[in-house]
């Protein structure tokens, strides 16, 4: 039973048995009155074999006022139960059904003679025949398939393809649709899922008529299309590198913005951003408004080659030379290094101390711990004034103090006019003992990093592999000892310099980590902001004790107030000076 509320009638499915036919299918509406508006059966002609028996069935509304109907019944004496699949339209009208036989092969099973032997008699029954099982035959089972139209549409927005997808139901063969835009050369199709492109936003009235063949319906719908964000042309623009530049994708209706290469602008998600590219880059704006419609803005920059931009400077390998410094003469102003050939006056350096901390050197595990920094990590610039042998002069007072033996040394420092592009690794001279270990350049323009910045492994030495004959004879008491007697491994250097006769065993060198115990012990790691980790138990295998773990090297203090420069343990330093660092490569300094 279905109530039509639209036009106030009752509709009744069922089965009857009518004069002069057998029980059939029907339909029956009334109004709210309870007066009768018309009555409709369904199902074969008259027969000898009548229908009964209903055995339930589902009756639902369609669109277009008419009724879809399910069901079953027994049809004694045809065989089996008929399924129908009724459709009607809103006068109870219905296309004509299609009455379908199903039948099954019959089966046959045979079984064959046996004889059977037993200690005191034989037995041979036979098998005169074999069983026949006949299956039922199908006969008579109605299907009124009904074929309805229907479609979808996606994207409604106007200026881009709408999408159009057929639902019609079913196995529809041809479809006629109207897309309800009379100004477009294109209104109509003969496709199943057409694409039409409307002009303008606003409501379109969309008709699509499909067919299965035999059987044709039509479906209308009211669609709505929305107005698109204002698009932009692709605009192109020229730009010194390293310089920015403000992009605006502010067309009218946009809500959201949403931008690429988010890593070179202010905010990848405003309508105006400002961007800072390193090379060619194409920068694309998704403008999206509050109907969810979108276009794409393109932005290409392009570096220019103006005479007014700045320089590039292409660098890689080592760019820093070295001196160690063998005196420092503090009234005359002078340092007298190994080699100034690489000096020249008006030049700028660097002066740093790497070494000359003071340690603990008890034979516990006290050692190594720091009792004075002295100057060690003390740096500062300086100019060069004149040259005379080996002799710099320097042209300002220098105003922190050193020690020519804490590891002192002079590193020239490159100055370059505009941007600097690291094509290829960009490394230091190796620590040695005296100097090296130190990457530093200057630029008022961008670092460029198309490859590494990588100081691994130059600054202060790891400790050394010990070939020992010793199997756990000194494994928990020896902090200290010389790689002479090798009965541990050598130590990581640190800012103090290695004590003569202690250079290995487990306690740790100040910020240098200690050495692997016997036997088979692991080496600690160098510290600097923070300790470093200890190492590697010793084996157990001949009752060596455990734990036995080397030392890490000592956290350094350091600050704003300290103002310091350090190695770390076993490691080197880098100082760069520039506008700003755009990293394309690897920038380390593993210790």
């Amino acid at each position: 039973m279905v109530y039509d509320n639209k036009n106030n009638f009752l509709n009744i499915f069922g089965l009857a048995t009518f004069p002069g036919y057998t029980q059939r299918i029907y339909l029956a509406r009334f109004d709210t009155s309870g007066n009768f508006k018309f009555l409709k059966s369904y199902g074969p002609a008259p027969a000898t074999n009548g229908y009964t028996m209903g055995e339930g069935h589902l009756m639902l509304g369609l669109r277009n006022g008419g009724f879809l109907a399910l069901g079953e019944e027994s049809a004694y004496g045809a065989g089996g139960d008929d399924i129908f699949l009724i459709k009607t339209d809103s006068s109870g009208n219905t296309n004509s059904c299609n009455t379908i036989s199903f039948t099954m092969s019959t089966s046959k099973y045979s079984f064959s003679d046996h004889s059977y032997s037993f200690a005191s008699a034989n037995a041979n029954p036979k098998i005169s025949k074999g069983v026949l099982v006949s299956s039922p035959s199908l006969k008579d089972s109605e299907v009124c398939a009904p074929f309805i139209s229907g479609f979808n549409w996606q994207t409604p927005c106007a200026g881009q393809a709408t999408i159009f997808e057929d639902s019609s139901y079913a196995k529809p063969k041809s479809w006629k649709w109207n897309f309800g835009d009379a100004s477009s050369s294109s209104n109509t199709s003969t496709t199943q899922n057409p694409i039409h492109i409307y002009s303008k936003a606003g409501t379109y009235f969309v008709k699509l008529i499909s067919s299965n063949g035999t059987q044709t319906d039509s479906v209308s719908k009211i669609i709505t299309i929305s107005a698109s964000p204002t698009t932009l042309k692709t605009k192109t623009y020229s730009i010194c590198l390293g310089d920015s530049i403000q992009l605006s994708a502010s067309g009218t209706g946009g809500k959201t913005f949403s931008w690429n290469q988010g890593s070179f602008l202010t905010d990848s998600t405003d309508s105006t951003v400002y961007a800072y590219p390193y090379q060619p880059t194409t920068f694309i704006s998704k403008v999206t408004n509050s109907f969810g419609c979108s276009v794409v803005d393109s932005f290409i920059i392009t570096n220019s080659s103006s005479s007014s931009c700045s320089t590039n400077t292409t660098i890689g390998g080592v760019i820093n030379h070295y001196a160690a410094v063998l005196s420092y003469d503090t009234c005359q102003n002078t340092l007298t290094v190994d080699t100034s050939s690489f000096f020249t006056k008006g030049s700028l350096a660097l002066l740093i101390e790497s070494q000359g901390a003071t340690i603990n050197g008890s034979q516990t595990s006290k050692f190594g711990t720091i009792t004075s920094y002295g100057n060690t990590g003390n740096f500062e610039y300086v100019t060069v004034d004149s040259i005379s042998g080996k002799t710099i002069f320097i042209k300002n007072v220098v105003l922190r103090k050193y020690d020519a033996k804490g590891g002192l040394q002079l590193v020239t420092v490159p100055q370059y006019a505009g941007n600097v592009i690291i094509n290829k690794t960009l490394t230091a001279q190796p620590w040695n003992g005296v100097k090296g270990g130190v990457l530093i350049f200057q630029t008022p323009g961008n670092v460029i990093t198309n490859a590494n910045i990588d100081v691994s492994g130059k600054g202060f030495r790891g400790g050394g592999l010990v070939n020992s004959s010793h199997v756990c004879e000194y494994d928990t008491s020896w902090y200290v000892s010389s790689t002479t007697t090798d009965i541990g491994g050598k130590k990581g250097e640190g800012i103090a310099a290695i004590i003569s006769g202690r250079d290995a065993a487990k306690a740790a060198q100040a910020n240098g980590g200690g050495g692997g115990g016997e036997h088979n012990g692991g080496g600690a790691g160098g510290g600097n902001a923070g300790a470093g980790g200890v190492g590697g138990n010793t084996w157990n295998d001949v009752n060596c004790t455990i734990p036995n773990t080397a030392q890490g090297g000592y956290s350094l203090t350091n600050g704003k107030t300290v103002d310091k420069l350090f190695f770390g343990g076993g490691g080197g330093v880098q100082v760069m000076k520039t506008k700003v660092l755009v990293l394309q490569g690897r920038m380390a300094a593993v210790l």
